[in-house]
C-alpha cells in the first residue's frame, strides 16, 4: 500500500484504473488504486490505523462491486478525516449522481473521459500537485 498517495483511483475496469495511475505517473503525481469500494474503505481504514497521510483527491467510479460509488461517498462523507479531502466523481450517468453534504469539494468527471479533461480537472482543485515544466 502507498500511504503517501496525493490520489486514490477506485475504479473497477482495470484498464481504466492503469491508465488514470500512468497519467499521474506521467505527471509525477503519486497515485494508488483499488478495484472496488470495499477495497476503498480498507485502505483509509490501514491508512487512518498507521498513522499514514490520506489521499488529498479521491478519484471515485460510481458503478463497483462490493460497495458502491455512491455507498463509499456516504461512509467517508460521514468521518471528520474527509472534510478536507477532494472527490471526482467518474460516472457514465452524472444526473443520476445525488450526493449527501460530505467532502469539501466533489466535482463530476463524466466517463468517458480524455486525458486532457481527467487533468484539467485535477489541475483546477490541486493545481500544487503538478511540477512545474522545466525548461
Amino acid at each position: 500500500m502507498n500511504d503517501q498517495a496525493d490520489i486514490l483511483i477506485v475504479e473497477d475496469e482495470r484498464r481504466l484504473r492503469f491508465f488514470a495511475g500512468e497519467v499521474f505517473r506521467f505527471e509525477g503525481i503519486a497515485s494508488a488504486a483499488v478495484s472496488n469500494g470495499c477495497e476503498a474503505i480498507a485502505y483509509f481504514e490501514d491508512i487512518l490505523n498507521q498513522g499514514g497521510k490520506l489521499p488529498r483527491i479521491m478519484l471515485l467510479d460510481m458503478t463497483m462491486p462490493c460497495l458502491s460509488g455512491y455507498e463509499v461517498y456516504q461512509q467517508i462523507a460521514a468521518q471528520p478525516w474527509s472534510a478536507d479531502m477532494i472527490v471526482i466523481i467518474t460516472s457514465a450517468d452524472g444526473s443520476r449522481v445525488n450526493l449527501l453534504p460530505g467532502p469539501a469539494q466533489t466535482l463530476i468527471l463524466h466517463k468517458p473521459y480524455e486525458v486532457t479533461k481527467l487533468l484539467e480537472t485535477i489541475r483546477t482543485v490541486a493545481p500544487d500537485l503538478f511540477q512545474p515544466a522545466t525548461s
